[in-house]
């Protein structure tokens, strides 16, 4: 939870944004931290609190910096922390903004911002507001979704965050198409089954890549990852791909997680049509290597000449399948992750069968 303690002495605010139980949620897991909490919440919204052990006060209307009532409650509370509580839907920009209007304009005290999320309301974060997303959000045509998604990093620039989320997709008339569900562990992977757990005695495959690795507007178990995991259910398979990542990030994803777990088995997506680098994959086959982990890359748009004859020669493992994400619906995507989860099946199979690396070494 960052800098955040019990003894904090400064009045924590619990600024309610999101549903009444979402917020209760926060409080409750926030009362066995920190004290002075007071929970800040909408006229409308005020009754469900019992406010037994922590204050309640109430503003009116939306949250806008033109919002005379918010301001006034909060400059009469001095609060040295601020708890914005989201919902599972949107991460409430507007708030943040507002908040930073304010404070900015010296209008309310500096305060240090947070985020507490509804599907883990034990994990606080820090508010960063110098973070922007990628200039182009190709994943998300939604930026407020994507923030849901994705949270800022020293390093890789971003990694997703814990999430749980169904996302809406809709047509330009407003009538709903398709919807889908979302959900990354604590680790920053995308869900490979509906416990997660990971079995300390299992060997692991880990896999990376950019957006459709990841399975954008796929539910968890259409993405060919959580295929895998079904067809080798002795394995813990994990799927590190990340919304808009070049494969200069996914190869760092890559040697970051190395440091953390030993994967036998890396599955490394990647694009020629964006930023197809021999140098980068050499890089990943040397840090496989290294670590006596057998590199399989997958190709995002089929197998251009552009690069199958240096895959060929520099003897990469590739399957025959791969996932081209073009402008296909998702009933495509779904077909395409599937075909992709087969051949990459024997591939594994193979890899499997074969004797490790390091066993050969040491003949």
């Amino acid at each position: 939870m960052g800098r955040l303690s019990k003894d904090y002495p400064a009045k924590f605010v619990i600024l309610g944004t999101a549903r009444k139980d979402f917020v209760l949620k926060a409080i409750n897991s926030l009362k066995s931290r920190v004290t002075n909490i007071v929970a800040v919440v909408n006229n409308e919204r005020k009754s469900p609190f019992p406010g037994l052990d922590y204050d309640v006060k109430s503003f009116a209307g939306h949250i806008t910096k033109f919002n005379i009532s918010l301001l006034a409650t909060l400059r009469q509370i001095k609060p040295g922390v601020i708890v914005v509580v989201i919902g599972d839907q949107f991460i409430h920009k507007n708030v943040f903004e507002t908040l930073k209007f304010w404070m900015r304009w010296r209008l309310l005290n500096k305060s240090e911002l947070y985020v507490s999320y509804s599907f883990d309301p034990d994990f606080i974060e820090y508010w960063d507001e110098t973070f922007e997303l990628p200039a182009s959000t190709r994943a998300f045509a939604d930026k407020d979704l994507s923030l849901l998604i994705i949270t800022p990093h020293p390093r890789l620039g971003w990694i997703n965050r814990p999430a749980d989320l169904t996302v809406k997709v809709t047509r330009k008339k407003g009538a709903e198409q398709y919807q889908w569900r979302c959900r990354i562990d604590r680790a920053g992977a995308r869900f490979t089954s509906e416990d997660q757990n990971y079995v300390a005695d299992r060997p692991l495959l880990s896999v990376f890549g950019p957006s459709e690795v990841f399975g954008v507007a796929l539910n968890d178990d259409e993405v060919f990852s959580w295929i895998l995991q079904e067809k080798f259910s002795s394995w813990n398979v994990r799927n590190y791909g990340a919304p808009d990542y070049s494969l200069h990030q996914s190869c760092l994803a890559l040697e970051e997680r190395f440091g953390a777990e030993k994967p036998k088995i890396v599955i490394l997506g990647f694009s020629a049509r964006r930023d197809f680098s021999e140098d980068e994959l050499l890089k990943a086959k040397t840090l496989c290597e290294e670590h006596d982990a057998e590199l399989i890359v997958i190709s995002m748009d089929g197998k251009p000449a552009v690069y199958s004859e240096f895959l060929n020669e520099n003897g990469f493992t590739w399957p025959s399948a791969s996932i081209d994400p073009g402008k296909g619906a998702a009933e495509e995507k779904v077909m395409a992750h599937k075909a992709l989860a087969e051949a990459l099946e024997e591939t594994i199979k193979s890899i499997i069968a074969r004797e490790p690396r390091s066993k050969k070494s040491d003949q």
